[in-house]
């Protein structure tokens, strides 16, 4: 009887080895974002010259915007006052979310709820006033929840608008317009896992070894962008925690795609 079962043992692993070998990535996928070409560079930026938001905003290699903090003539820091309430700045940027739609990608008639006002240099609403009950900052910060795509966060996402006293002066953030998800994935969390059996990751002078023993939290199923040879690539991973490390795995291509001891950051 042991043998028998043995053998089936035997048998599953290779059956289980050989589709994984197989095993297609899904067309169209990852979704990959390409350097904007100068002619696109510089029609955006051209566009944004014809804004109010021309002295604060530039744009990367990508076409994200950006907050240009180095720009000595982005706003008048001794002089303005903003004295906008918490209500006024939601709405203001929500509005802004509308007119500068073409500059963030975001798709027509999308609203992204707000999820934090601060300084343009970080302090909440809520601190700034804490600590100088008598003051007010230049500008306020309006600042987007990550973005999720079909119920999907998308990691390293959110927008960002700057709003001084009278207009809005600057727009920021990553946001994507389509991401290819395959209709079904090839590695399930579980196979995601046992994937990992036997190896060893290192991370900041601290390593672990997945073994039958290792102690899995509940895992998560996210959009990771990576930048690689010049382009952006979206893949759809399963984050996985064994003990205090985060593991990403592509759930189509079973590629290991980062692995960090979170205790140890």
């Amino acid at each position: 009887m042991r043998i028998q079962l043995f053998i089936i043992w035997v048998l599953s692993i290779l059956i289980y080895t050989s589709c994984n070998e197989d095993i297609e990535v899904a067309k169209g996928y990852p979704t990959i974002i390409e350097e904007t070409s100068t002619i696109e560079l510089n029609k955006k930026l051209g566009q944004i010259e014809q804004t109010p938001m021309t002295n604060c905003v530039a744009v990367d290699r990508f076409g994200f915007v950006f907050f240009d903090y180095e720009s000595e003539s982005c706003f008048d820091i001794d002089n303005w006052k903003n004295d906008s309430a918490k209500n006024v700045i939601i709405s203001r940027a929500q509005d802004a979310f509308t007119e500068y739609a073409q500059f963030l990608n975001l798709p027509e008639g999308s609203n992204p709820d707000i999820q934090s006002i601060s300084t343009h240099d970080g302090v909440s609403y809520n601190s700034f006033f804490e600590d100088h009950p008598d003051s007010l900052p230049p500008v306020w910060v309006a600042s987007t929840a990550v973005q999720k795509y079909k119920d999907y966060k998308v990691r390293g996402t959110s927008l960002q608008v700057m709003l001084s006293p009278d207009e809005v002066i600057g727009i920021s953030g990553h946001w994507y317009s389509e991401i290819s998800i395959p209709a079904i994935d090839n590695y399930s969390a579980e196979q995601a896992q046992d994937l990992l059996n036997n190896q060893t990751f290192t991370y900041s002078r601290t390593e672990i070894l997945i073994a039958e023993n290792t102690n899995w939290h509940h895992p998560q199923k996210l959009i990771v962008p990576i930048t690689r040879s010049g382009q952006i690539e979206l893949h759809v991973c399963w984050a996985l925690y064994p003990g205090t490390w985060e593991i990403l795995v592509d759930s189509q291509s079973g590629e290991v795609l980062s692995s960090i001891n979170i205790s140890a950051i």
